[in-house]
């Protein structure tokens, strides 16, 4: 027992380093199992070296050692294992706040939150920032024709499409309806049409759903001293209402 245990216990540790998350948790039931298995193959060793006296409880040092760290570490695992079960539950609560749960992209809540953060960033160090709001053309007459089960499928192909065009620290977030915004920062104004232009040109192929096209309007940041999130993005939703005005499935700025 005192060498089979150990190699579990080494193994149910590997398992929490490789898939756990690092956290309080993690770490304190990794600690746990290491030392709870380098007191097994201790006790193993002894026992070879220097037989213990006859007796589950038989008077010993090395025995005293195992009984209460064997205990102590029980008791240890368990708060260890609710740990994990805690900061999962933190976890993925945090994740239906944050992402839709339809296609996985940032709810708008998320989006400002994330948004304000860019803002600050842009006015500590002076660095651009691009908004893009996203619409989907006639995205009723889909829910009409084919039902609402295909428009989500084409709401979450449509987001993976976008995901795949963007480059990171890209944030993608739902609006609200089919209404996207996407927000780059680090971004100036040539690099974000082109941006805008791969999203428009990469939702028109082939896959089996309903073709749809998008309009895009586009806003770049002003002064970030002066400006603010919201008006950024007010500007990229007047751009999205002139593309529509002029057409539809087109890239547009708000006019001057």
């Amino acid at each position: 027992i005192c060498v089979a245990m150990p190699a579990l216990l080494l193994w149910q540790a590997n398992i929490i380093w490789r898939f756990g998350d690092r956290k309080l948790g993690a770490s304190l039931s990794i600690i746990v199992l290491v030392a709870l298995s380098a007191v097994m193959l201790l006790r193993a060793y002894t026992a070879v070296t220097s037989p213990l006296p006859i007796g589950l409880y038989a008077n010993s040092p090395m025995q005293t050692v195992y009984l209460g760290s064997l205990n102590f570490g029980l008791l240890l695992s368990a708060i260890g294992a609710i740990l994990m079960a805690s900061e999962r539950l933190h976890f993925e609560l945090g994740q239906l706040a944050s992402k839709d749960s339809l296609t996985n992209a940032y709810t708008r809540r998320a989006l400002f939150e994330l948004g304000e953060n860019e803002m600050a960033r842009c006015k500590r160090h002076g660095t651009a920032l691009a908004a893009l709001m996203l619409d989907l053309d006639h995205f009723k007459r889909i829910n009409d024709k084919h039902g609402h089960q295909v428009g989500d499928q084409v709401l979450i192909d449509f987001v993976q499409r976008v995901q795949a065009v963007l480059r990171r620290p890209a944030i993608l977030g739902r609006y609200g309806g089919e209404e996207f915004l996407v927000l780059l920062p680090e971004t100036g104004r040539d690099d974000a049409l082109a941006a805008a232009e791969r999203i428009r040109q990469n939702t028109t192929r082939q896959t089996g759903l309903p073709v749809c096209t998008v309009s895009v309007g586009l806003a770049c940041l002003g002064k970030p001293q002066t400006d603010t999130l919201s008006a950024l993005i007010g500007r990229a939703d007047a751009g999205l209402y002139r593309a529509k005005e002029m057409g539809r499935n087109r890239v547009e700025e708000a006019s001057p």
